[in-house]
């Protein structure tokens, strides 16, 4: 087992950022955690596949665990500048932002 730091720069697909590093090393991964600020995120809700929610403006990560393997699943937990605490697997196009 290795252990392994991502940082991504501003606008990068967290998802896909965490895919092709295990493409690259051919490798299945476990992300531990995250952290950070993230905009425009589209979560599924964790008990229905078919509820869907686009988050417009930036969170802060509070919790980001997953497992990569063939098809990436991660799954989030955000806070809102109102205080409002979101959490799902995030689908669609993922955006960090800093």
């Amino acid at each position: 087992m290795r252990l392994a730091v991502l940082e991504l720069a501003a606008g990068t697909d967290v998802v896909e950022a965490t895919s092709a590093f295990a493409r690259r090393h051919r490798l299945d991964i476990s992300v531990l955690g995250g952290s950070g600020v993230v905009s425009n995120v589209t979560l599924q809700h964790p008990t229905s596949a078919f509820s869907v929610l686009t988050l417009h403006g930036c969170f802060d990560i509070l919790f980001l665990s997953s497992v990569v393997k063939l098809v990436p699943s991660l799954v989030i937990s955000l806070t809102g500048g109102q205080g409002q605490v979101i959490g799902g697997t995030i689908t669609g196009k993922r955006v960090k932002k800093l």
